[in-house]
């Protein structure tokens, strides 16, 4: 398998747009988007298809991804998807890094759980926002610029997406 990488610049702290924990799904479910300005942290709690700019990804529980601004992303679910998630702003100067856009969290997986699920609680714009289980559910969003972690596609978590 060929790693797929994305160029981002660490030197500087990211600035945070948003944090939280997203539920998506049911099985077979799509879902398409772009974030124009933002990069895009999920961790993974379950199976998925990712599909970045063209590009096929299996996802797997304890999996992260890095998505770039602008990519477009498709999601296929395969049942109920709880994920973490971050959503940030990188700087622009220092040294270009390649970072694996998809990969296996490793030995600190735990620790980067607790992180993320603590996140929010120390966030200023978290909110809590929940959707009927019965609202109709697309199967695409037809890609049209994010607003999954908003929820209006019947999804239910904490953020703000």
């Amino acid at each position: 398998m060929t790693m797929h990488t994305a160029r981002a610049h660490l030197d500087e702290p990211p600035d945070l747009a948003a944090v939280g924990i997203g539920v998506h799904g049911p099985a077979g479910h799509v879902d398409v988007f772009s974030l124009p300005h933002l990069w895009q942290i999920h961790l993974y709690g379950y199976e998925a298809d990712l599909t970045v700019n063209g590009t096929e990804h299996a996802i797997r529980p304890g999996w992260v991804s890095l998505v770039p601004p602008g990519a477009e992303v498709r999601y296929r679910y395969r049942g109920r998807s709880p994920h973490l998630y971050v959503h940030l702003r990188l700087g622009s100067g220092g040294t270009p890094h390649h970072v694996p856009m998809v990969q296996r969290a490793g030995p600190d997986l735990a620790l980067l759980t607790v992180q993320l699920q603590q996140a929010p609680a120390a966030w200023p714009n978290t909110r809590i926002l929940r959707q009927p289980s019965s609202a109709p559910r697309p199967a695409s969003s037809n890609g049209r610029t994010c607003r999954l972690h908003g929820r209006p596609r019947g999804s239910v978590g904490v953020g703000t997406g």
